[in-house]
């Protein structure tokens, strides 16, 4: 089974649009299509997006609609810890280089990002960096 690392971008678009592609990954990954990789820092920075008044707000998310989408990523998903020394300063964003450690160091096979900036470093540590669209076209139907 592929795994993959979700960026938080990836994450925040899926709770806030249930049609788009991010959405459907998180809909193949239910399906046990895939296992994902991910960290506490990186539930901790979606985490305080969603509950940001600039997407929060805007597009209406309670606590409880916040937790239910994040309990399966700190239930089902597979944790990595990141030890301080573990995220190498690699594009001047600690987010980032928090992204890029959990998938070192899980070995992920792909690490799915709408971030123009994390696409252009493809591949990280041999892992290829991917958009959505392209994660769900390799999972295939």
């Amino acid at each position: 089974m592929a795994s993959a690392t979700l960026d938080v971008n990836v994450l925040v678009s899926a709770a806030i649009s249930p049609r788009g592609t991010p959405y459907q990954l998180i809909e193949a990954w239910h399906a046990q299509r895939f296992e994902v990789i991910t960290s506490q820092h990186i539930i901790d920075q979606l985490v305080l997006k969603l509950r940001s008044d600039r997407i929060g707000r805007r597009y209406g998310l309670t606590p409880a609609t916040i937790r239910d989408f994040t309990a399966p990523l700190r239930r089902d998903a597979r944790h990595i810890v990141l030890s301080p020394s573990a995220i190498l300063p690699v594009t001047g964003d600690p987010e980032d280089d928090a992204v890029l450690a959990t998938a070192r160091l899980g070995q992920a096979a792909y690490l799915v990002t709408g971030d123009g900036g994390l696409l252009a470093r493809s591949p990280y540590a041999g892992i290829p960096i991917i958009t959505p669209r392209a994660f769900l076209d390799l999972l295939g139907p």
